[in-house]
């Protein structure tokens, strides 16, 4: 049986208290197998434990983005704690916090090496009109995903008006699409619960900001829903606010993320695509206050490019404003690429035009509607790496700008073009499945 059990972003104080008092009294910290180990290195990322004063129950061994070599060197492993498997792992003979392993994979009595830990996140929104659908999509496809972001929670009290105004600290939890068993799923095996939290409301979170109460109410919301619900932290994803909150914003980030951090969660900032100074005044984010290590990722939405203009057919997201995206943010802002998480749409805009209802756009059309619609015809568009498509419904003509497998291929080879630290799919569910079975173990063979 495979076990296993990330420890991500424990906060230096835990980890301290384990230097002192895991060798001395390692019972303190809860029921635990545990034992010496010698390390037999087989890379700087990769090595299997020999037990010296215990039955060999753990064999390989593996950590992420620590370029360290202990081989011969003896550790002392703690795993235990309320039947999961919690790891801690430092070299007896080196000493000091800069030694002990932050994140770290387990797998109990595999015969070989399994490296479910990868340097490269892959990870997806599920969106709230399909929940089943896009968790479907990460269970045929988790060995290539490291998390998951269900869409799942909003600020105020209800979904529905007038409870999603509300604005005071209230987090609501969407019953409808809820559920315990797929955190269970994902859990078991080995991956990262991050559900995301959404504003629905006009200048909601300003309102927030406006009162230090509502401010503490809703960072103990937070740490209190993750713990509850054993999440392995949380995605911010405030879209309707008001950018002259800026440094109220971010200071509320900072304050919740030293919250989370102290209960061994994540915090995760979703953002616009902002590819410009003059773009980034129009949002609530600061690159600035944002980098920092209260925040593990930023989270870039490169998609929607033309959501603020007018009712036009036209891409979803060119590939040059996804490049001009990270550019700014890179080389202006001086963001580091490992920080940044790219957004992908995987989806289309629609179009359609009578004289009776003139121009219409639909945003968010699936790629598997696309392709059950009689008659459509489609062609790569170089221009923007996207496809265009053409179809006619009761004599009606109809356009789209939409994603295949190969137009989001282009745009997640960035990631090896720029060093990033990975990609977040909107959304998961109908898309181009050759996006799982042939790009993606392709183009990013360090994922999973």
């Amino acid at each position: 049986m495979k076990i296993i059990k990330r420890i991500a972003s424990l906060g230096l104080n835990f980890l301290f208290f384990c230097l002192i008092s895991c060798q001395k009294n390692i019972e303190n910290l809860g029921p635990a197998t545990k034992g010496d180990f010698e390390i037999l290195q087989s890379s700087p990322y990769q090595f299997t434990l020999k037990n010296t004063t215990a039955k060999p129950t753990i064999s390989r061994w593996r950590i992420p983005n620590l370029g360290k070599t202990f081989e011969g060197d003896t550790v002392s492993v703690y795993i235990g704690s309320s039947g999961t498997y919690d790891v801690i792992l430092y070299p007896t003979s080196k000493g000091g916090i800069d030694s002990v392993v932050k994140q770290i994979e387990v797998i109990e009595n595999d015969p070989e090496l399994y490296n479910k830990e990868s340097s490269i996140v892959v990870s997806g929104w599920y969106n709230d009109g399909w929940n089943q659908t896009s968790h479907q999509v990460y269970l045929n496809n988790d060995k290539l995903f490291s998390e998951v972001n269900p869409y799942w929670y909003n600020l105020g009290t209800d979904s529905q008006e007038p409870g999603n105004s509300v604005a005071d600290g209230s987090i609501y939890e969407r019953p409808y699409v809820f559920n315990a068993q797929q955190i269970a799923q994902v859990r078991s095996r080995g991956d990262l619960m991050i559900p995301t939290i959404g504003d629905m409301s006009r200048n909601q979170i300003n309102e927030i900001l406006a009162s230090e109460a509502s401010q503490e109410n809703l960072i103990n919301n937070l740490t209190q829903k993750a713990l509850y619900r054993n999440y392995d932290g949380w995605d911010l994803n405030f879209e309707h606010a008001n950018e002259i909150d800026k440094d109220k914003f971010s200071a509320f980030v900072k304050k919740l993320g030293k919250a989370l951090k102290n209960n061994h969660k994540i915090l995760d900032v979703t953002i616009g695509g902002i590819p410009n100074e003059l773009e980034e005044s129009y949002w609530i984010f600061d690159y600035n206050a944002l980098n920092i290590p209260e925040v593990r990722y930023i989270k870039i939405m490169a998609y929607d490019q033309y959501l603020r203009g007018t009712p036009n057919l036209n891409p979803v997201s060119e590939y040059s404003w996804v490049i001009n995206i990270l550019d700014y943010a890179i080389h202006t802002r001086n963001v580091p690429p490992k920080k940044i998480i790219l957004g992908i749409a995987n989806y289309g805009w629609s179009f359609k035009y009578n004289s009776d209802e003139g121009q219409i756009i639909r945003p968010f059309t699936p790629w598997e509607e696309y392709m059950s619609k009689p008659g459509f015809q489609s062609w790569y568009q170089d221009w923007c790496d996207e496809l265009y498509g053409e179809w006619f419904e009761n004599d009606v003509y109809h356009a789209a700008f939409f994603n295949n497998a190969e137009s989001v291929n282009k745009r997640i080879n960035l990631v090896n073009l720029y060093g990033l630290a990975g990609v977040c799919f909107w959304v998961l569910g109908k898309e181009d499945p050759a996006i799982y079975s042939t790009k993606i173990p392709v183009t990013l063979p360090g994922s999973r």
